[in-house]
């Protein structure tokens, strides 16, 4: 048997899509069926080269499992960090138990490592993944609204007079209006301009804008067979009049968004008028490079948030190799860089991850005081640019 290990080609795209297809939703509900290239076309249509993105494990041949690694850029705060998105991992029926899943994992963290991806994100089993170095973080702050409630803050007569318009990929006038509420954020992906419609129509979801006459009010991205994945406002006083259309778009009496913790102003507004909130993490990460990342997603947080003074040396065994490094806040400016003093503590992939981007890590008690202060830090993915 000749077995191939590496990255696919053009000429195996229809192969790879029906070989995945088949592994994740060859039982779905033909009411429901789901494939990869609807589901996400911002990654499997053939302009974005999907089976090049795929590290391939092929039999004579034929591809028998598949691990996407599909890289774009995030901006920080004012840096640009690499992101390695990692999708449909996948083992043929036939081919399981053959270790082929973990060679193909491997192969894409060594790629990521080498090419200077500062971290990796996925959906997925967190013990599964949890292997390879990948752990639940970040804030996600979801907020939840009803026509009840608005009842009690705008009066029980109140009816929006700002309307919903479904938007279209020739629509050029929304989308640019949509990519600059989007990139106005101190955190957001790089979108290319020509990738974006499909961007927002990933996991099977359609945007609309939301406009009172000619004013741009905001945006909100519906989910075919689900809630609301994405709504934004040009001013959060037009929070209840965006989420009132999106209600009567998708036909039901409340609604439900996440919005990011570096996203002050709408959390406060939702915090003042929701009928309920909680919050939950972003997504499953992996830290490859903890300085940079340490460094970006403080100063993200200190675009909102005075940060305690004070330094830190934190020695971090990672996955793929130790990183000792002193964390410094003065004046509400971070840095982060790598030292050689003994450090305050020593933490393994798995802790440090959690420490630098959990709610919840036991081991901040540990830090002193104005240390505790720094984190979580202001780790966020949304759901459009997940992968």
């Amino acid at each position: 048997m000749e077995l191939y290990l590496g990255h696919g080609t053009a000429a195996q795209r229809e192969a790879l899509l029906a070989m995945l297809d088949d592994v994740f939703f060859s039982e779905d509900d033909p009411e429901t069926q789901r494939d990869f290239l609807t589901l996400l076309p911002k990654l499997y249509k053939a302009e974005y080269a999907p089976a090049e993105h795929n590290l391939i494990v092929a039999e004579d041949g034929e591809i028998k499992a598949a691990v996407g690694l599909y890289p774009f850029d995030v901006e920080v705060a004012g840096a640009t960090l690499r992101v390695g998105g990692i999708g449909n991992v996948a083992v043929a029926k036939d081919a399981r138990g053959k270790g082929y899943m973990i060679r193909l994992m491997q192969q894409a963290l060594a790629e990521m490592a080498a090419d200077g991806t500062v971290y990796s994100i996925l959906g997925g089993h967190r013990q599964r993944y949890g292997y390879f170095g990948y752990e639940p973080g970040g804030q996600s702050l979801n907020f939840d609204l009803s026509r009840r409630s608005i009842a009690h803050i705008k009066g029980r007569d109140y009816q929006t007079d700002a309307t919903a318009r479904l938007v279209t990929a020739q629509d050029a006038d929304a989308l640019a209006g949509i990519a600059l509420l989007y990139n106005q954020q101190p955190m957001r992906a790089v979108r290319a301009p020509q990738a974006l419609y499909d961007v927002l129509c990933s996991w099977r979801a359609v945007p609309y804008v939301v406009t009172r006459g000619d004013a741009f009010l905001g945006y909100f991205v519906k989910q075919k067979f689900g809630g609301i994945l994405e709504l934004k406002a040009t001013d959060p006083a037009d929070l209840i009049d965006v989420c009132l259309c999106a209600m009567d778009v998708s036909g039901n009496d409340a609604v439900s968004f996440d919005v990011p913790p570096y996203d002050v102003e709408t959390a406060d507004y939702m915090a003042r008028h929701c009928g309920g909130s909680d919050i939950s993490h972003a997504e499953m990460v992996c830290i490859l490079d903890f300085r940079r990342f340490t460094e970006a997603f403080l100063r993200l947080k200190a675009t909102h948030a005075r940060l305690c003074d004070g330094s830190l040396v934190l020695l971090i065994r990672g996955d793929r190799g130790d990183e000792q490094l002193r964390i410094t806040v003065q004046d509400n400016q971070v840095t982060v860089t790598q030292t050689q003093d003994a450090p305050a503590l020593t933490l393994d992939q798995h802790t440090a991850t959690r420490l630098i981007t959990s709610p919840i890590c036991k081991e901040k008690e540990l830090l002193p005081a104005f240390a505790q202060q720094w984190f979580p830090a202001d780790f966020f993915s949304y759901s459009q640019d997940n992968v």
